[in-house]
């Protein structure tokens, strides 16, 4: 399955980790319609420790999260 979110926030901390902050797109464009039409709402806290990492995520950018299934549960 795949989501489509947007960074809302990035605040980095003085510990060299940061804190990222998505939610699921709105309707703002023809894509975002329908990724928006099946998740309306859904929100998503990432805490980055990697220094290497931590550009990653960009306020106001959108990125693809796309989940698979790690294990079945008997």
């Amino acid at each position: 399955m795949r989501a489509k979110f947007k960074v809302v926030s990035v605040t980095n901390y003085a510990n060299c980790h940061q804190t990222a902050k998505l939610e699921a797109v709105t309707n703002t464009s023809e894509e975002n319609k329908d990724f928006w039409k099946f998740t309306p709402y859904a929100e998503l806290t990432i805490d980055v420790s990697n220094t290497e990492a931590q550009d990653f995520f960009i306020a106001g950018r959108e990125y693809y999260l796309d989940f698979s299934l790690a294990s079945k549960v008997a």
